[in-house]
């Protein structure tokens, strides 16, 4: 069966795509099994005149808390990338992009007002540099 990235609310959060093994027990683990306990657990966050500005960083706060990749912000090898004469290796993320846009999308989907205005904007992409950031520098070059 094909993952569908917006479910039916009644629908386990592993059925939404890009929610793997790893990311349906780390939700979980936060009570949250099907995609309205993910909207729920969105309008927990603060009473309805709290200041939206303030409850999206909330939000995501606690989403990249949840979605944080086992490896967060360590230089990843193998994959490295020649960038202006320098190999550097990928660095992950503190939390797992595309599962984050993933919940995202899906909050916002089924959130009404004025919760929906408390979800968090999407991770965009890294530019080359941010994803192999010359703190992962490796030397590619064996002296055999």
């Amino acid at each position: 069966m094909v993952k569908r990235e917006i479910p039916n609310i009644e629908e386990d959060v592993g059925e939404i795509k890009y929610i793997g093994r790893y990311l349906k027990r780390a939700l979980n683990d936060e009570n949250i099994m099907t995609c309205e306990d993910l909207v729920d657990a969105l309008e927990d966050f603060g009473n309805v005149n709290a200041n939206p500005a303030e409850m999206r960083r909330e939000v995501k706060w606690w989403l990249e808390e949840v979605l944080m990749n086992a490896r967060s912000l360590e230089c990843c090898f193998p994959g490295a990338m020649v960038i202006d004469g320098e190999a550097c290796t990928y660095k992950a993320r503190y939390a797992n992009q595309r599962g984050f846009n993933a919940l995202v999308k899906v909050m916002r989907h089924y959130a009404e007002q004025p919760w929906r205005q408390w979800v968090p904007r999407p991770y965009r992409g890294l530019n080359m540099r941010n994803k192999y950031p010359r703190e992962c520098n490796v030397d590619l070059y064996f002296n055999l």
